[in-house]
């Protein structure tokens, strides 16, 4: 598409993934970013797009957070264990004492 007098500028897309390169006279290619497009992406700019968090952005923190839940409760378990076993071991003492 080309922009307007303005720079501004409209196109629609296609559900997929977008390599968003700037291309500017006297300069360069930069890549800017890679956008997302679901079918029930809503209008926005270009800087909506390319600022939008994918599932891919939130998936490893989600992941992240859900083993360190995992290792907490594997932690809180064995604490468990020990203090059921401290436990044992100390009513045996007491009805040994008391015996």
């Amino acid at each position: 598409e080309n922009p307007d007098d303005a720079g501004r500028y409209s196109m629609d897309v296609e559900q997929g993934q977008y390599t968003v390169t700037l291309l500017v006279e006297g300069y360069p290619p930069s890549h800017a970013g890679v956008i997302t497009v679901y079918d029930d992406s809503k209008p926005g700019t270009l800087n909506d797009f390319l600022g939008a968090m994918t599932e891919d952005d939130v998936r490893p923190e989600a992941l992240r957070r859900f083993e360190a839940m995992v290792e907490e409760v594997a932690r809180q378990a064995s604490e468990a264990s020990r203090n059921a076993t401290a436990a044992g071991q100390a009513s045996e003492q007491a009805q040994t004492s008391a015996g």
